[in-house]
């Protein structure tokens, strides 16, 4: 065998372990001792190859440095002009990997210049040739259609990949296929379009299962689960993340591993069940300093940061964001820099540290003289507004206000950012409204939570969602319409139960217990119509406001336990078809639990026929819920979120219990109460749920 042959074949054995992911494997056989004579030019090509492997492997800075010296290299070598376009191609790439996005346009569009003379100088364009250009040319559009991408210009980057699909189509190349329809399904996810993203990420995903490209797939299954995540669908987008992590496991690939670490504990963290996201955040962080990846270890630092931020712990959360800041400096991403700058500003500013903050925002104005980024420009001014709102001047809190507002009126770059300028607008109406009780100033209120909840919704943004339902409970409040206050809590705590967010759904509950302790105070302002300063006070709507722009910071809470009453199961007509007391009549008072068995018998579908949950009689509390064609009514004293885990466990089980249900089913068509053994056996189950011993 020639040495031609045998170095074509060893090229060709290193391409297929590429397409097939086999990356390590790869990069040994590229490094292995054992290769044929080999001149300049194809030592070049391995050369190409191996930084390519890096590449995969997650090594952005080396193979960075070595993209760098082929392409250098190749300008003294003759007859390498097309190993120059590849090495600048890998060059681009690690460029935009690590941030440095305006460096990868500049290297695109000169290898793009320089891919268009190698065509022209060609004197016979034939077949060979117009397919190393369409490859190349495919490949330049994929990599420019990323640098707009991750500077949200989506439109732009849309088109690029498009572009490169269809080259890619034509070519018969199915990974980079696979590849360009993985990043449309991205483009689709950010903006919001779903059903879009999910149909592309299939797409890729049949393609990369019909290669057997195992840690593609295991990035397309990942891919899946973001959307599910960013829809927050927790329970769907957590299984793809473990599916995904099970793949990368296998295949060894740390910096997979890495990734997968770190998007399950997104998933936590959204759910508010910090421990666990500090968990997977700190083995992503141990994997990534492992290998020395510093992109990664400079983004799992900022989360580490972001769980001590919802912790309110001040000084560890700005301890991480400054060392992740370092590390962004060193790798000067100034994209990323400016979002570790405004969580520190936001830290700082939790922290009632205002000259820490104005320094960050110092940094961060600074940096955004250095470049023209949008999503840079309005952290900018959402930061700059956030420290100026604090000010007690007047013309500081207008400047605040104006900065807002520009945020709010422009094209969404990033929806939190533009969800923080509309609850920044929120909060300074609110100090005019207390100073001036101007009623016109609640329009505006309504105008803007309306603008929120529709963004949020849009984003299928859960926690936010239910928050703003509490922010619009507290603004009906204002309204004195006590009743669709309590309606819109019913709501959220809804949306906060479905979507698996605990700790929120604990805050929620327990609002609502509060206003139902205060619901004597608000008959009381509603007689005497008070002013609109006694009842933001009483609302306390400023601190769910400041909660809010503190993305929920609070302390962890526990689920306090209540003390069982009774539970009554009531037919339609308030018929009463089963009971249970768990406690005897020596241990409350006889007379008033009687009168509110009286009360719920009698208007039992009245009582909760305006979506709410719970009701207050003296110091009781009812909780009902549904399930047809009956309405279980659980009588307690205590905090309510408890009890609402109870109930949702025994609904859910009932109907599963053939040997109760359809006995049940037969009381509510006869209007009889419900007899032995059925009873005995529903007694039991009770028991069990409410864990009361018999």
């Amino acid at each position: 065998m020639t040495h031609r042959k045998k170095s074509d074949g060893l090229v060709q054995n290193i391409d297929r372990m590429l397409n097939e992911g086999k990356y390590a494997e790869a990069l040994q056989l590229v490094r292995g001792p054992e290769k044929p004579h080999l001149d300049n030019a194809d030592k070049l090509k391995l050369e190409v190859l191996e930084s390519k492997c890096l590449m995969k492997l997650g090594e952005y800075e080396e193979s960075l440095q070595m993209s760098s010296q082929i392409a250098k290299k190749c300008g003294k070598v003759s007859g390498c002009q097309w190993i120059e376009v590849d090495a600048s191609i890998i060059l681009a790439e690690s460029l935009w990997r690590l941030g440095r996005l305006e460096e990868s346009f500049e290297v695109l569009e000169r290898s793009e210049r320089n891919l268009q003379n190698l065509e022209l100088d060609t004197i016979v364009i034939h077949t060979a040739v117009n397919q190393m250009v369409a490859e190349r040319r495919a490949a330049l559009l994929y990599h420019k259609g990323t640098v707009y991408l991750r500077q949200s210009v989506f439109s732009q980057a849309l088109e690029h990949y498009r572009q490169s699909l269809t080259l890619y189509e034509e070519l018969g190349r199915t990974q980079e296929v696979a590849a360009v329809l993985n990043v449309i399904g991205i483009v689709f996810n950010q903006q919001g379009d779903f059903d879009q993203a999910l149909d592309y990420y299939h797409r890729s995903l049949l393609l990369k299962e019909g290669i057997g490209n195992e840690p593609d797939i295991a990035k397309a299954l990942n891919n899946i689960g973001t959307v599910y995540y960013d829809q927050g669908d927790l329970d769907s987008a957590l299984e793809h993340y473990q599916r995904s992590l099970a793949l990368r496991e296998e295949l060894g690939n740390k910096q997979d591993v890495a990734h997968s670490f770190n998007n399950i504990g997104e998933v936590y963290f959204r759910r508010g069940n910090l421990d666990n996201s500090l968990e997977f955040f700190q083995q992503s962080l141990m994997l990534l300093e492992e290998i020395g990846n510093k992109h990664g270890i400079s983004h799992l630092l900022k989360n580490i940061g972001e769980v001590y931020f919802r912790r309110n712990n001040t000084n560890r959360a700005l301890e991480y964001y400054d060392q992740s800041l370092a590390l962004r400096v060193e790798l000067d991403n100034k994209r990323e820099m400016s979002e570790t700058l405004f969580h520190m500003i936001s830290a700082a500013l939790n922290g009632n540290l205002i000259d820490e903050a104005q320094q960050h925002l110092k940094r961060l104005q600074q940096i955004n003289n250095l470049e023209e980024i949008k999503i840079i420009d309005q952290r900018c001014r959402v930061a700059e507004a956030l420290v100026l709102k604090l000010s007690m001047r007047a013309r500081d809190r207008a400047r605040a206000e104006l900065l807002f507002n520009q945020v709010v009126e422009e094209e969404i770059v990033a929806h939190e950012l533009t969800v923080i300028a509309l609850l920044g607008l929120c909060d300074v109406l609110l100090v005019d409204l207390q100073i001036s009780g101007d009623t016109e100033i609640l329009v505006n209120l309504h105008e803007f939570l309306n603008r929120l909840l529709q963004i949020v919704e849009d984003q299928n943004s859960f926690w936010l969602m239910a928050e703003a339902h509490v922010l619009r409970s507290k603004l009906a409040l204002l309204d004195l319409d006590v009743m669709e206050a309590r309606r819109l809590l019913t709501e959220a705590q809804r949306i906060a139960d479905e979507k698996g967010l605990s700790q929120l759904a604990i805050k929620i509950s327990n609002e609502h217990d509060a206003l139902l302790d205060e619901l004597n105070a608000w008959d009381e302002l509603t007689k005497r119509q008070a002013p609109l300063a006694k009842r933001t006070n009483l609302a306390r709507i400023g601190d769910h406001v400041e909660r809010m722009f503190r993305l929920g910071v609070d302390e962890t809470l526990d689920m306090q336990e209540e003390k069982p009453i009774s539970v009554m199961i009531l037919a339609k007509g308030g018929i009463v078809v089963f009971s249970k007391a768990f406690v005897s009549t020596t241990d409350v008072d006889e007379n008033l639990i009687g009168g509110l068995f009286d009360a719920i018998q009698s208007c039992g579908d009245e009582l909760f026929s305006q979506a709410l949950d719970r009701i207050k009689l003296k110091t009781y509390t009812v909780l009902a819920r549904p399930v047809d064609p009956f309405t279980i009514c659980y009588v307690y004293i205590g905090q309510s979120y408890s009890a609402l885990r109870r109930v949702l466990q025994f609904i859910q089980a009932v109907p599963q219990d053939l040997s109760v249900w359809n006995p049940m089913l037969k009381t509510a068509t006869t209007g009889k109460t419900l007899s032995p053994p059925a009873y005995d056996s529903l007694e039991v189950l009770l028991n069990e749920m409410f864990a009361v011993s018999t």
